[in-house]
C-alpha cells in the first residue's frame, strides 16, 4: 500500500503522541473507543491496548481496513471493529462510544455540523472527543494552509454543536489536539 509511509513515518508518530492525546482525552479502561479515519491503524493499536472494551476503526478506504486487518492478526488484537464509512457519515448505534478520536482528518470533513449531530448521536452522555489538526499554516506535510482549520475555528464548530472544549495542546510544529466534552442531554 502506497500510503503506510505517509501515515507511519516516524516523525508524524512522535508528533501526534498518542499517548499524550489519550490522555488529554482521558481514556479510561473501559471506554469504548472509535478512531474515525483510522488510516493504517497506527493509532487504533494504541487505542485498542488501552482499553478492554471496542475500539471502532472506521475508515472509507477498504484498502486501509484491511491492513488494520493484518496487524490485529500480527498482534492478536481481539477489541478493533473494523468498519467502512461513507464520507461525512459515522454509522454508529446511538450512546454507543465513550471517546472519539478524529486525528488529522476533520478537515477533510464537508458537512461539518451534519457530522457533528451524527457524533452527538453516538457518544454517550460525557463522552470525550479529541481532534488532532494541523496547525493553519503550510508546512512540508499535511493539507493545503487554506484547508487547514485554527484551534479557534474548530472549537467553533464543536461550541455551536453543543461540546464543552476541555484541552489544548500544541503537539509540535504541524499539528495540535483539541479535547471537547459533550454534556448536553439527549432529547429521544
Amino acid at each position: 500500500m502506497k500510503d503506510v509511509s505517509r501515515f507511519e513515518n516516524q516523525d508524524r508518530l512522535d508528533e501526534v503522541n498518542i499517548e499524550k492525546v489519550m490522555e488529554l482525552a482521558h481514556v479510561k479502561e473501559q471506554d469504548v473507543i472509535c478512531d474515525y479515519g483510522a488510516g493504517t491503524g497506527i493509532f487504533t493499536k494504541s487505542m485498542a491496548k488501552s482499553t478492554r472494551n471496542k475500539v471502532y476503526a472506521l475508515d472509507m478506504s477498504q484498502d486501509m481496513l484491511s491492513h488494520i486487518q493484518k496487524k490485529i492478526k500480527e498482534e492478536a488484537l481481539d477489541n478493533i471493529v473494523l468498519q467502512k464509512v461513507e464520507a461525512d457519515r459515522l454509522p454508529l448505534d446511538p450512546d454507543s462510544i465513550d471517546v472519539a478520536f478524529i486525528i488529522t482528518v476533520f478537515h477533510h470533513i464537508g458537512n461539518m455540523e451534519g457530522f457533528i449531530t451524527e457524533l452527538k448521536d453516538c457518544l454517550k452522555p460525557g463522552g470525550r472527543v479529541a481532534v488532532v489538526e494541523f496547525h493553519k499554516k503550510d508546512s512540508p506535510s499535511g493539507p493545503p494552509g487554506g484547508m487547514r482549520l485554527s484551534p479557534e475555528e474548530l472549537n467553533e464548530v464543536f461550541v455551536a454543536g453543543g461540546f464543552r472544549p476541555e484541552a489544548y495542546e500544541v503537539l509540535g510544529d504541524n499539528m495540535y489536539v483539541c479535547v471537547y466534552l459533550f454534556l448536553v442531554s439527549k432529547q429521544r
